[in-house]
């Protein structure tokens, strides 16, 4: 099943169960947790020549090159 905002809100006025996927935390551990879906975990990768240490520095970026294009 797809998800989608419209979705969501009508099956929660069903009040039909939902699944979601909590996760919290960015500690590297020896094993593959759920923390290595939060957008702090340390996991380098580059785009256009450019590195990032993770996807909380991407995000950064992507919103300082956006404001930047803004008239104010």
């Amino acid at each position: 099943m797809k998800y989608t905002l419209e979705n969501i809100v009508e099956r929660s006025k069903k009040n039909e169960d939902l699944e979601f996927l909590f996760f919290w935390g960015h500690t590297v551990k020896d094993e593959i947790t759920k923390a290595c879906f939060s957008q702090w975990f340390p996991a380098e990768f580059e785009e256009n020549a450019i590195i990032y240490k993770t996807t909380q520095h991407y995000m950064m970026a992507g919103r300082q090159n956006y404001l930047m294009t803004m008239k104010f």
